[in-house]
C-alpha cells in the first residue's frame, strides 16, 4: 500500500511543480528584461536630456550679446534723444529690421524711461510694438536698474512665446544713468522643431512647474501642480502668460529608481494613459527643468518577449526532461525484464539439471540392481554380503 501511494504523491508533486516552474521562470525572466529595458531607456533619456539642455542654452545665449551691442550705437541713442524727430526715428526702425533679418530673432524694440515703444523691427506690420507700453514687465525694470534683463512669455501683442534679452540705454557714459531699454525677443517655437523625431516627450518647466515648451503641442501652457494665489498673482502682473488659464496636468511619480530616474504617469491631460520613464535636468540660468518622458511602451514588449521565451524554452526543458525520463523507464524495465528472464531460465536450467541428476541417478541404481540379478548366487553372495547355500 505505501509503496503504490508514494509514486502517487511524486505524481501530484510535479503536476504542482511545473506550472508554477512555468510562471516564476517567466516572471524572473520578465524581471530581468524589465531592469534591461529601463537601463537602456535610461542611458537614452540621458544623452537625449543633456543633448537638449545643451541645444537650449546654447540658442539662447547666442543672442544675448545683440541688446548690448544695440545699446551703444549712436543712431539708437539720437532716436532716444530725439523721440519727436521722425526721421530719427524711422531710421532706427529701419536699422532694428536690418538686424533682426541678419540675426534670426523674432522683435527688436526699444522703450523709453516709462516703458513705452519709441521704434521697433516690426513697425510695419498690423501687430507693431510702436506705442505700446511694457513697463510692467521685468525685463525693463531690471534694464532700468541698470541690469541685463531677461523675460520669457507670451508677447501681449503676437501671442507668440518667446525669450527676452534686455540692455539699458545710457545717453551719458558718465552718470550711468538709464534713458532707455533695447529689447530682443527671440521665439522658440523652432527649438521644439527639432523634438518632434525624439521617441519620447521633451518638456521645459519654469520655476513654478509651468510647461512652457513641450514637444507635445497639447502640454504648452500647463501646470505640472496646482498654482497657489500667490504664483497666481504674479503671472498676472507680469502678464508672463497673458490670462491663458494654465490647467494642471499633475505629473504623478508611482517609482523611484536608484539611478535617479523616475517612473511618472500623467493624472489629466492627453496623455494621462501613458506611463513613462523621467529624466530632469536644471537650467540654472534660465531658471528652467528639462525634463526628458521616454514612453514604457517597449519595456512592456520586452517583458511579454521575453517571459514567452522563458516559458518556451521551459517547456521545452520539461517535454525534454520527461522524454528522457520516459525512455530511462522505459530502458529499465527492459533491463528488469531481461533481468528476471534471466533468472527464469536460470531456475529452469536449475530444475532441468536437477530433474537430469535425478534421472541420471535412478538408472544408475536400476542398472546396478540387473547387473547383480545375472551374477551366479556365489557373486549375488559377495556382492550382496549374503551366505550362498554350495552344494
Amino acid at each position: 500500500m505505501q509503496a503504490t501511494r508514494l509514486p502517487r504523491l511524486w505524481r501530484h508533486l510535479l503536476l504542482l511543480l511545473i506550472p508554477l516552474g512555468l510562471l516564476l521562470s517567466a516572471w524572473q525572466a520578465a524581471l530581468l528584461a524589465r531592469e534591461e529595458a529601463l537601463e537602456s531607456l535610461h542611458k537614452e533619456a540621458t544623452s537625449e536630456l543633456r543633448l537638449a539642455a545643451a541645444g537650449i542654452s546654447s540658442y539662447l545665449s547666442r543672442h544675448d550679446y545683440l541688446p548690448r551691442l544695440l545699446a551703444s550705437r549712436e543712431t539708437l541713442k539720437r532716436a532716444l534723444a530725439n523721440p519727436d524727430d521722425p526721421v530719427a526715428v524711422m531710421n532706427l526702425n529701419r536699422i532694428f529690421d536690418e538686424f533682426r533679418a541678419i540675426t534670426d530673432v523674432s522683435d527688436i524694440y526699444l522703450l523709453d524711461r516709462s516703458g513705452t515703444t519709441l521704434a521697433a523691427s516690426n513697425w510695419h506690420l498690423p501687430h507693431s510694438f510702436v506705442g505700446q507700453n511694457y513697463s510692467f514687465r521685468p525685463y525693463f525694470q531690471l534694464a532700468m536698474q541698470g541690469q541685463m534683463g531677461r523675460f520669457y512669455g507670451l508677447g501681449t501683442q503676437s501671442g507668440e512665446r518667446g525669450y527676452y534679452f534686455s540692455a539699458p540705454v545710457q545717453l551719458d557714459a558718465s552718470s550711468r544713468r538709464a534713458e532707455g531699454v533695447v529689447v530682443v525677443k527671440v521665439l522658440v517655437a523652432p527649438l521644439e522643431g527639432n523634438w518632434s523625431s525624439q521617441n519620447g516627450e521633451l518638456l521645459v518647466s519654469d520655476e513654478n512647474g509651468v510647461i512652457f515648451m513641450a514637444s507635445q503641442p497639447d502640454l504648452r501652457l500647463a501646470s505640472l501642480t496646482p498654482l497657489d494665489s500667490a504664483v497666481q498673482r504674479r503671472l498676472q502682473q507680469t502678464r508672463r502668460y497673458d490670462g491663458v488659464p494654465l490647467d494642471t496636468v499633475s505629473l504623478a511619480t508611482f517609482d523611484l529608481r536608484a539611478d535617479g530616474s523616475r517612473l511618472v504617469r500623467f493624472e489629466r491631460g492627453p496623455l494621462h494613459e501613458m506611463a513613462y520613464l523621467a529624466l530632469s535636468r536644471e537650467l540654472p540660468s534660465l531658471g528652467w527643468t528639462v525634463h526628458m518622458l521616454k514612453p514604457l511602451t517597449s519595456l512592456e514588449s520586452a517583458q511579454w518577449q521575453a517571459g514567452m521565451l522563458a516559458a518556451g524554452l521551459y517547456g521545452v526543458v520539461v517535454l525534454g526532461g520527461g522524454i528522457g525520463w520516459q525512455r530511462w523507464r522505459l530502458r529499465r524495465e527492459r533491463e528488469l525484464f531481461a533481468e528476471r528472464e534471466r533468472q527464469t531460465l536460470a531456475e529452469g536450467q536449475a530444475r532441468v539439471r536437477g530433474i537430469i541428476d535425478r534421472t541420471r541417478a535412478g538408472l544408475l541404481v536400476l542398472d546396478e540392481q540387473a547387473s547383480l540379478a545375472y551374477l551366479n548366487p556365489t557373486a549375488q553372495a559377495i556382492f550382496s554380503h549374503t551366505p550362498a547355500n554350495v552344494e
